[in-house]
């Protein structure tokens, strides 16, 4: 049995339930099979390590309708309390290993409005810069905990990196290569800004890889240094806006906001919320949410294919005619582009202009 034939299945057994309480049990679940996927099970073998669907929703009937004033109540305290001590962990892991792999979330019902975002300007902490010689370099690589990372540009032909905590950063350079990351040997908790100096000639695009790994750590790239780029998050929000061949992003609960041109985007989500505005000659789109609620602008002239499909969540296209749609599968215009979409119950809004 696959994730969403499982998810689906409870779905349907707990139907007596308001959709916000099985919401929060699809989401607890959808977690828990994500986490045992990430520790090497396959899909298959995650839900069969589970209960069935019908014990599982028997006995959270049983729970619910046993305690009436309490029903919504304990709902509640089951998945934050789950949620939090996976939270808990996953960020102690993170900043033990530097990595990052799906958990929780929030959501939305309005569609959003789409402002001018104006860049922060440069910032200057006046902690010590270590620079980098990019001849060669084709790879920027990064691994950080919590606090910021702000990609801002200098006169100078080096990369130079610095970070307010003056401590926790450990850089190494080979291979064409830069890595980054935080140095897990140092005394202090956390991590600070970390904030990335680049030639102005990186906004070209000059690099072939851009790779950031983070816990909660805020990321926010305002122009096109690389041509891919991958983003993996536990909680930590992203701003970026670029023109990319390829974008990978992982996230838990992160808040995302994408916009540019692009041509391959694959987008993996729990929760949170989602902003893609895509200008550019778009060939493929792949979301799954469990979920996230996610808003996808699209270039007016673009053709494409469409499948969609939902457990409990659903999709508004209204300049196409489409209103709370749970599984579509269909083309529009020249099918320039496929776009496959995934939901267990988040909202999905897509337009185009």
């Amino acid at each position: 049995m696959t994730r969403v034939e499982f998810l689906t299945e409870l779905d349907q057994r707990l139907s007596t339930l308001s959709k916000e309480q099985a919401d929060e049990y699809l989401v607890y679940y959808a977690e828990m099979l994500a986490d045992r996927m990430e520790d090497g099970m396959s899909e298959e073998e995650a839900v069969a390590s589970l209960e069935s669907a019908a014990v599982i929703a028997n006995r959270i009937l049983g729970t619910v309708y046993t305690t009436p004033a309490k029903k919504k109540t304990e709902g509640r305290w089951f998945s934050v309390t789950a949620l939090a001590i996976c939270a808990i962990a996953v960020v102690s892991i993170c900043a033990l290993i530097g990595l990052s792999f799906p958990f929780s979330g929030s959501v939305h019902t309005d569609i959003p409005v789409a402002e001018e975002v104006i860049p922060p300007p440069a910032v200057d902490y006046g902690y010590e810069t270590q620079t980098f010689d990019t001849n060669g370099m084709h790879t920027l690589a990064i691994s950080w905990t919590s606090g910021s990372i702000h990609f801002e540009f200098w006169d100078d032909d080096c990369i130079g990196v610095y970070e307010t905590s003056g401590a926790s950063m450990f850089c190494t350079a080979h291979d064409g290569s830069l890595y980054i990351e935080y140095d897990g040997t140092t005394p202090q908790s956390g991590t600070g800004d970390l904030v990335i100096m680049l030639p102005y000639q990186f906004l070209q695009s000059q690099l072939d890889e851009l790779l950031i790994s983070v816990a909660s750590a805020d990321v926010f790239l305002y122009d096109s240094i690389a041509r891919n780029l991958t983003l993996t998050t536990v909680s930590g929000m992203a701003e970026i806006y670029g023109v990319f061949d390829t974008v990978n992003i992982t996230t838990t609960s992160g808040d995302i906001t994408l916009d540019g041109s692009m041509s391959d985007v694959s987008i993996d989500t729990i929760s949170g919320y989602v902003n893609l505005s895509c200008s550019g000659p778009l060939h493929t789109l792949n979301v799954d949410t469990v979920s996230a609620d996610i808003m996808i602008l699209l270039p007016p002239e673009l053709g494409f294919d469409l499948e969609f499909s939902s457990v409990s969540g659903t999709l508004t296209a209204a300049g196409l005619g489409i209103y709370d749609a749970k599984d579509i599968d269909c083309s529009y215009g020249s099918r320039d582009a496929d776009l496959r979409i995934d939901s267990i119950s988040g909202y999905v809004y897509l337009e185009q202009g």
